[in-house]
């Protein structure tokens, strides 16, 4: 009879063991899918982040060659009306 008791003992004490086991190991897998999907959320943000800074780089190139070309522009009507004014 004692045996039989420490079986259902030993038989209940296991199951709960391995629920246990179960639920740490879906703790686990929950805990890495969370950090998964955060990862891949801050890289989708990092994606954004640098397109956002190159359009701003390229914006400013773009910007600078427009100076420079209307700069050298008004450098050729200066030249050419001092051209002029020594004729």
């Amino acid at each position: 009879m004692l045996d039989v008791e420490r079986a259902r003992e030993l038989s209940r004490l296991t199951s709960q063991g391995e629920l246990q086991l179960k639920n740490a190991a879906f703790r686990q897998l929950k805990a890495i899918m969370m950090r998964l999907a955060k990862g891949e959320v801050a890289e989708r943000l990092e994606i954004w982040r640098t397109a956002k800074q190159w359009a701003l780089v390229q914006l400013a190139h773009q910007s600078k060659e427009v100076r420079q070309r209307a700069f050298s522009a008004a450098k050729s009507v200066q030249a050419a009306g001092e051209a002029q004014h020594a004729e």
